[in-house]
């Protein structure tokens, strides 16, 4: 069995985004669509709403009118949703509980040079630090948009800190392996490109040492990007998984026929 898990920063979609992101979606083959950037706009009501109808079991954490979340949406039968696993921005941060598998969604803050978003994400960072250190040792995906770079980004932007660096460090020094750079050893793609057409490699699959033999595919799919449906590239993971897959059965399409004349 293949296992296949997308992620794609849907930049707080107006409805009209959301319906051609929507349509995007309906084609994938995924088992698992990791959201981030959410909000409680009408958008991102209409993306949750239509796959949660179509029968994809949605979790996501309550949004605040101006904040930013992750959602997960999953068409494989998952265990009952805990609570929150960070204690700061606690909506950016999503567990999906399979048979054998944890699938943890992040939206990890960007900043700018005032104190106080430099604060939020510094904070952020220490309470997933937190979680990191103290979480059951199950096999794990971290997927999301992490708004960090690798230390070997090229090129080096000295606007990023340390400490931010430090996030992709200790997921490696916690057991975990950049999926991407797995399967990509040496090669540098952006999934954020700035109007200036600086390149970031923002978003993220790390995969727990003991998966790392299982990743048959992590690779960027650009087209959400180059057709506007985001300002994102979207991020496909597959592992090959030897375990049955408890499949939801969909009872509706995503992007339901056009009613008929007659």
């Amino acid at each position: 069995m293949m296992l296949r898990i997308l992620t794609l920063n849907v930049a707080n979609p107006s409805a009209a985004r959301a319906e051609r992101q929507i349509a995007w979606l309906a084609e994938r083959p995924e088992h698992v669509l990791v959201l981030s950037e959410t909000s409680p706009g009408a958008g991102t009501r209409l993306l949750l709403d239509r796959l949660a109808a179509a029968g994809w079991e949605v979790r996501a954490g309550p949004l605040d009118a101006r904040e930013r979340g992750v959602a997960i949406a999953t068409r494989v039968r998952a265990a009952p949703r805990g609570g929150d696993i960070v204690d700061h921005l606690p909506a950016r941060a999503e567990l999906v509980a399979l048979d054998r598998l944890h699938i943890i969604g992040l939206y990890v803050p960007s900043r700018d040079d005032s104190a106080g978003k430099t604060e939020r994400k510094r904070h952020f960072c220490a309470a997933l630090s937190r979680f990191l250190v103290e979480r059951p040792t199950y096999d794990a995906v971290v997927i999301g948009d992490l708004n960090v770079l690798e230390p070997i980004h090229r090129p080096h932007y000295g606007t990023f800190r340390d400490w931010e660096y430090r996030l992709y460090d200790e997921l490696v020094v916690r057991g975990f392996v950049d999926a991407y750079r797995l399967r990509h050893p040496s090669e540098m793609e952006y999934s954020w490109v700035d109007y200036e057409n600086h390149g970031y490699r923002f978003d993220h699959a790390f995969v727990s040492h003991s998966l790392a033999p299982s990743v048959r595919r992590c690779d960027y799919d650009h087209t959400p990007r180059e057709t506007d449906l985001s300002d994102h590239s979207a991020l496909v993971l597959e592992l090959a998984w030897p375990h049955p897959i408890d499949a939801l059965e969909l009872h509706e399409p995503l992007t339901p026929d056009p009613p008929s004349l007659f």
